[in-house]
């Protein structure tokens, strides 16, 4: 169009210069009688009298118009200029929200409201307002209201969620997700709160096919959904641990391929298969456990069902077993440890010394000196000096590796498929602990005395 405006132009010009050239070469008169009046005048005169006149008629038409708009001006500049001010104190009660301060939000959405009472955002940050106040009552029936609006539904739904996880309601929380899921399928804050609700109902069989969900969206990676599946089964598994041996340990060992050299698990299908009379059963699944993850629980079962079958009756064939399994290069703290205990327990006293004393260069913590004073107290019964020089170092040393959820942080006794603090799934693993508490101490010189 832009290309076209030039000889468009060209083309009015010059209609407009034939047509004076031919008033120019044959001027014409106009006469007019009106009641009586004559007007006698050039056709180019009246020509240019007509314009005018139509110049001047627009230009009437025009301001009559506008001072005709004048009120409707006037009010749109003044609901405009409330608007404007109603959004700003918005923002002041957002960022009252943001502060923590929920009482002065809600005054601040209420004045809001004086100003601009149609606002979608009045409603949406009073039920925030009362949430953070603490007024459970109102926020949830603010956000049940939004619930109306369908610009606002989804909002609402969040809210009512949140409360209801306050409250414990699962069933409820399980409601309102799948309504939420219909406005947004694939958010992952929802998909994740589902998993939660699940795992919080113990609806084990609802879980699966939601991690595939969330591996499809890229919310997971296949080594974490596998791992989930793993410990999905395992949660299953231990409904049947009591009544049903031997479906507890098909499931169970499914769960163990899915979690390879899984130490509880483990040691949970060994026990069963020792129940069942089959110690050699027991026996390999600890070994493949040992061999991928090895851990001092698993220790006092390896020897008893390797007795056994008859391959290792005695405390030194056992070391060797363990030291077989350990491999040559020994970098893993725990792996050195299950040695130490293991020559302790065999009076391989050079042995455990050995491992003892590298495992104060990689990994000195309150254990290992409480291994070094019961070897001295073993080995060399009247030198109570050096026991007492382990004792000084245990107490300063760091504490025992220990269970502990990565999500929360809470400390646990022993392994859990899920926290008993979070619910997270999972998240329970066996590692060093933060603090060093001066009651592990106090628990390890009790037992070493």
């Amino acid at each position: 169009m832009k290309a076209l405006r030039l000889p468009l132009l060209l083309v009015k010009l010059s209609v407009i210069a034939i047509a004076a050239w031919g008033l120019a070469l044959y001027p014409g008169d106009v006469q007019i009688e009106w009641l009586g009046y004559h007007l006698h005048t050039g056709v180019e005169v009246a020509i240019a009298a007509i314009l005018v006149f139509s110049a001047l008629m627009v230009t009437i038409n025009m301001l009559w118009r506008w001072i005709r708009e004048i009120p409707s001006r006037l009010q749109e500049r003044r609901l405009a200029s409330r608007k404007n001010k109603g959004d700003q104190i918005i923002l002041q009660a957002l960022s009252a929200i943001a502060a923590g301060d929920g009482k002065l939000a809600d005054k601040l959405v209420n004045k809001a409201k004086a100003y601009n009472s149609n606002n979608l955002l009045n409603d949406i940050v009073a039920a925030q307002a009362s949430h953070i106040s603490g007024d459970q009552k109102e926020s949830q029936a603010k956000f049940t209201k939004l619930l109306e609006n369908s610009q606002t539904e989804f909002l609402g739904l969040r809210g009512l969620i949140i409360h209801a996880q306050a409250q414990g309601d699962w069933q409820q929380v399980r409601t309102l997700l799948e309504k939420a899921l219909k406005h947004f399928s694939n958010s992952p804050w929802l998909l994740e709160q589902l998993y939660r609700c699940n795992l919080e109902l113990s609806d084990y069989d609802e879980l699966p096919p939601l991690i595939d969900r969330l591996g499809k969206l890229g919310l997971i990676n296949e080594k974490d959904s596998e791992a989930s599946k793993g410990l999905l089964r395992w949660c299953e598994a231990e409904k049947l641990r009591c009544e049903q041996p031997r479906k507890f340990i098909k499931k169970a060992e499914t769960a163990l391929r899915l979690l390879p050299g899984h130490t509880h698990i483990a040691l949970a299908v060994a026990e069963a298969y020792v129940e069942l009379n089959e110690a050699s059963k027991a026996f390999r699944t600890l070994r493949s456990a040992f061999e991928i993850n090895p851990h001092h629980d698993l220790l006092q079962l390896m020897r008893s069902t390797l007795s056994k079958s008859k391959k290792a009756s005695t405390a030194e064939e056992f070391y060797t077993e363990v030291e077989r399994l350990a491999g040559q290069e020994l970098t893993n703290s725990e792996t050195i440890y299950c040695l130490a205990l293991t020559a302790m327990q065999a009076k391989l006293w050079g042995q455990a010394r050995k491992h003892l004393k590298q495992l104060v260069g990689l990994y000195p913590t309150k254990r290992v000196f409480m291994l070094l004073m019961q070897l001295e107290a073993q080995e060399f019964p009247g030198e109570k000096t050096k026991q007492d020089g382990w004792l000084v170092q245990m107490t300063t040393a760091k504490s025992d590796p220990g269970w502990s959820c990565s999500s929360c942080g809470a400390h646990q006794l022993t392994w859990r498929a899920v926290c008993s603090s979070c619910k997270s799934l999972g998240s329970i693993n066996y590692g060093a602990k933060d603090s060093n508490k001066s009651s592990d101490t106090r628990a390890l010189i009790t037992q070493a005395a």
